[in-house]
């Protein structure tokens, strides 16, 4: 298993050969692949479990920076769970292990290494400023990377499940909304009908604190534990509600599931044309995207927030907003005019480096969207 922009041929130290390699699969949520190569009796590493890391816990790196070949350095696990927003998947899983061991390019698709010698997770990235190593190393946990693996191995394409919710990280201002004892957990904005969230009682504004009793404190964390299950397996949820904790057993769905299916097809529908042609007024957000207030031409009061342009690769892009989406809320509260939104992104990322767009998609589409500053 290889981080999926990595070359697909490998060398042997011990018979210093080259193989022809076939890619089996390869999931652009995770930047993963799967290739095969053929031989017997292969030298292979043992697995560990990537559940059981804890901050501070020595791992090795092991790759080939700089084409120095079987380069290994060490260091110790600096955080969990990270998101880095280094894959441009709209779908994408981002739960890393950070690092403070030297981690270059070349590195990625290498191991990490716990000091039992198994393999705890797959390099894949480094933050840096100039290129090199800064002590900000990023891998793929292997609980996640060993399920992906099986699923492209034995069915050719990852088997996702689904909880049928769009959701928010909770920020101090809004746990404090609700009433809760720490800034943790997700709040569900929407809800599939008929989805799995929404047959177990699930509503929206529920935060959910856990999921098999792992705790979840942003929105990957919840991404990352249902993405190590199968379509069909069961989860326990623990969630706030109105001050109470509640515990829910859900049933999984994939996207074979017709609630589930429909739902993805409209988030994947082209936003509609607008009648709304005259431009009062428009602004160039820094995460990536132009809001215009447009207005009819015989009544300048009616006007919609409508995204005009949305930079490729900006951080609007990969997070999925659209030209010609409406803008019709930030952080939970309705925003009415562009100085509005510009005051309200404004103080979101000052207080947050994050905030959450409400725009409505079509005619009944609405969608949330969570965007940080990189």
């Amino acid at each position: 298993m290889y981080s999926y922009e990595q070359s697909c041929s490998g060398r042997s130290e011990e018979r210093a050969g080259f193989y022809d390699a076939s890619i089996i699969g390869r999931d652009p949520q995770t930047d993963l692949a799967v290739i095969k190569i053929d031989d017997q009796d292969l030298p292979h590493t043992i697995i560990g479990d990537s559940d059981m890391l804890e901050i501070g816990d020595w791992v090795m790196a092991v790759g080939n920076p700089l084409r120095l070949r079987s380069t290994v350095t060490a260091g110790i696990v600096s955080a969990l769970g990270r998101n880095v927003q280094i894959i441009s998947d709209r779908m994408s899983i981002e739960h890393f292990i950070q690092t403070d061991a030297a981690i270059n390019k070349g590195n990625s698709g290498g191991a990490l290494v716990n000091m039992s010698g198994e393999l705890i997770g797959i390099n894949t990235a480094i933050a840096t400023e100039n290129g090199g190593n800064q002590g900000y190393g990023f891998a793929i946990p292997i609980n996640l990377a060993f399920k992906i693996g099986r699923d492209l191995i034995e069915f050719g394409e990852v088997q996702r499940a689904f909880l049928g919710v769009q959701i928010v990280s909770v920020d101090d201002r809004r746990a404090r909304q609700l009433g809760l004892r720490q800034i943790s957990g997700v709040e569900i904005v929407e809800i599939v009908p008929e989805g799995s969230a929404d047959r177990a009682g699930i509503k929206v504004s529920d935060v959910i604190l856990s999921v098999n009793d792992y705790p979840v404190g942003e929105s990957n964390d919840l991404q990352a534990r249902i993405a190590l299950n199968r379509p069909g397996d069961t989860v326990k949820v623990t969630l706030w509600r109105n001050g109470d904790i509640l515990e829910k057993q859900l049933e999984l769905y994939g996207m074979d599931n017709e609630s589930i299916n429909r739902w993805a097809q409209r988030m994947d529908d082209q936003p509609m044309d607008l009648d709304f042609d005259t431009e009062v007024d428009s602004h160039t957000f820094d995460l990536g995207f132009t809001v215009a207030e447009l207005a009819q031409p015989d009544d300048l009061a009616s006007f919609e927030l409508v995204i005009t342009g949305v930079e490729p690769g900006s951080e609007a892009s990969r997070r999925g907003l659209r030209a010609n989406d409406i803008i019709v809320g930030v952080d939970n509260r309705t925003v009415t005019s562009l100085d509005e939104l510009k005051m309200l992104l404004d103080n979101s990322l000052k207080e947050d480096n994050r905030v959450v767009l409400g725009v409505r998609r079509g005619e009944d589409t609405l969608a949330y969207y969570e965007l940080r500053i990189r």
